[in-house]
């Protein structure tokens, strides 16, 4: 499915992903290697100070934060402007930082390079603004990353993969849960943090802040604009959400460790009130399947990064950016990086099948592993199959390749097409008695006019097809009437032969 939607949401991915924290998840499998023996030596005092806080902000900085030990190196007490157009500005500095606000800044700066063993390169510096301005900038970054065309066509997406109803407004879905990511943000084309003016940093803030500062050490490092490019997001979006766990995997992770290892025990004990106490009635209000995609890079990403670590501490897991992986089968199942990776699955030449009218919502794409479970998982009701059957039916997931088209003129013609692959026999099979049962409960019972093909010829979408070509290769197809689904069956048809014969029993 399509990410670009998810990156601005990273405060209210952030938050959400602390509740699953504080609720007890414990990264025990990492700790052993930060125990006193095992600690790593202090890295020199850095000269950075670089703060960004998704924190619920009140009308003042806190006044009654003790004093902490500062580096030796000189402080910065001002804040370097930016004009609200173009690069920053090397102007009088405009804003003064409270000394005990820099002193703890410098505090987490330095216990988050102790834990990440990276030390940064060169400083980071500061702009402050009010919180009506930060949103504004953030929706206004959203919009010209997401314009009214791809909301539109996410929106078609969506629905005939029945995550949403057709009438669903993203815009004012995206525009209600920005009302709960209060946030500053780091900014990795001009290299500095976008703070909102009135912000405190109360305990939570700070947990937030060490994983907003890794993420300023992994763009010194590598590069955060190349490593997550439009570009490569656009073309790749399996790439791209496996490379987006690694990145947010490894700041999770490192902010847990501040959590158990670095904060004060009043630090702790406010933090897990804060997440008792949150309430967040957009977040609950999301669609399930939303929730669950936001929150992958964070905790499936944390249990990718912290299997290497284990392996081989941070140089192990810095190994990764360097050869990152390709697909979130390996974010899912680390054990299968880097060898495993997805089959090159071909498409028909849809724009020729279907004529004039037809517009590309999804060109092509490859729904992948995590995306199959969330369809089969999470999709409307009575659609969705249980969990543990659904992750079940998604491993063993090899390749895939989907499109979607629409007709402007009619909203409810639609046409997808789908081609998926499995690593075995056995795994194909788990996936077609699940798919079975997503299937009839979404569509309801199945006509079987031929071994192999399963027809629902008429639903709320079209006529579905699900053919078995053999064991390891499935085509599902949506279209307005069972001609053009039977055409486009045999397009996919002639792709390949059937490599083996589909066991159909039960």
């Amino acid at each position: 499915m399509k990410q670009t939607w998810t990156w601005f949401l990273i405060g209210l991915a952030l938050t959400a992903a602390a509740l699953f924290f504080c609720a007890g998840i414990l990264f025990a499998t990492v700790l052993w290697l930060f125990s006193p023996t095992t600690a790593p030596a202090a890295i020199p005092p850095a000269t950075t100070t670089v703060w960004e806080a998704e924190a619920t902000a009140t009308s003042a900085w806190p006044t009654d934060i003790a004093p902490t030990p500062g580096p030796t190196t000189p402080v910065p007490t001002t804040v370097t402007p930016k004009s609200s157009a173009g690069p920053p500005q090397e102007a009088t500095p405009t804003a003064t930082i409270p000394p005990e606000i820099l002193q703890l800044l410098h505090r987490l700066e330095q216990e988050t390079q102790e834990l990440r063993e990276l030390r940064a390169k060169h400083p980071v510096s500061y702009e402050f603004v009010s919180r009506e301005e930060m949103k504004a900038r953030m929706w206004e970054d959203f919009e010209e990353e997401y314009s009214e065309e791809d909301m539109a066509k996410d929106a078609v997406e969506f629905w005939v993969l029945g995550l949403m109803p057709r009438d669903t407004n993203l815009r004012e879905l995206f525009a209600s849960m920005y009302g709960e990511a209060v946030a500053g943000y780091y900014d990795d084309e001009t290299k500095h943090m976008v703070i909102v003016s009135e912000a405190t940093l109360p305990p939570h803030a700070r947990q937030t802040y060490v994983h907003e500062f890794v993420h300023a050490l992994q763009d010194q490092y590598w590069d955060l604009s190349t490593f997550l490019s439009d570009e490569l997001c656009e073309q790749d979006t399996e790439a791209c959400a496996a490379r987006q766990a690694l990145v947010e995997g490894d700041a999770q992770t490192v902010d847990t460790l501040w959590y158990y290892l670095k904060a004060t025990p009043q630090e702790r004990a406010a933090i897990q009130e804060h997440y008792r106490t949150l309430d967040m009635p957009a977040w609950d209000a999301a669609p399930d399947f939303l929730k669950e995609d936001i929150l992958f890079p964070y905790i499936q990403g944390a249990t990718f990064v912290q299997y290497f670590l284990a392996q081989g501490g941070w140089p192990r897991v810095n190994q990764l950016f360097d050869e990152p992986p390709v697909s979130t089968e390996q974010i899912l199942h680390p054990e299968r990086y880097p060898t495993d990776k997805p089959l090159d699955v071909p498409l028909p030449d849809l724009p020729s099948l279907l004529g004039e009218g037809w517009e590309a919502a999804v060109e092509s794409n490859a729904l992948g592993e995590w995306s199959l479970y969330l369809t089969l998982a999470f999709g409307m009701k009575p659609g969705r199959i249980p969990e543990d059957e659904a992750e079940r039916a998604a491993e063993g997931w090899g390749g895939d390749r989907y499109a979607v088209y629409y007709r402007p003129d009619d909203p409810d013609a639609v046409v997808f097409y789908q081609d998926l692959r499995w690593d075995t026999r056995q795994d194909g099979v788990e996936f077609r008695m699940a798919f079975l049962h997503y299937a009839e409960n979404r569509f309801g019972p199945a006509e079987h006019p031929e071994k192999g093909l399963w027809v629902w010829p008429s639903t709320r979408w079209g006529t579905v097809y699900f053919r078995a070509v053999d064991d390891q290769r499935y085509l599902w197809i949506i279209a307005p009437d069972a001609a053009l689904a039977e055409q486009l069956m045999q397009a996919g048809l002639a792709l390949g032969e059937a490599a083996t014969s589909p066991d159909l029993a039960p």
